[in-house]
């Protein structure tokens, strides 16, 4: 989305960014680039392994973010309302870490 866009109320949108602690904190959360793809509907996909992958989106609304993880496709745990994409990403490394 280009910086110059501006969102239903004519504020334009946030930009996420990560202050130190959250980089460094999160930094272990992130796959390899590769592995992270944005859809032209604005959906990010990551793959965890052969069979899990995550999705995330953004609320053009709130701004929040939402992730959802799928098994062999099947959805199988969602989590709603994360402040940013990294914490969105934390979250669903969490669940991944935990299976």
């Amino acid at each position: 989305m280009n910086s110059d866009e501006n969102d239903d109320c004519g504020e334009g949108y946030m930009k996420e960014t990560l202050n130190k602690a959250e980089q460094s904190a999160t930094a272990s959360t992130y796959a390899k680039p590769d592995d992270v793809v944005r859809s032209e509907h604005g959906i990010i996909s990551e793959v965890f392994s052969h069979d899990w992958r995550a999705e995330y989106t953004e609320d053009p609304k709130t701004g929040l973010w939402n992730v959802e993880l799928f098994k062999h496709d099947v959805s199988k745990w969602v989590a709603i309302d994360q402040v940013s994409l990294a914490c969105a990403r934390e979250c669903a490394r969490n669940f991944y870490d935990q299976q």
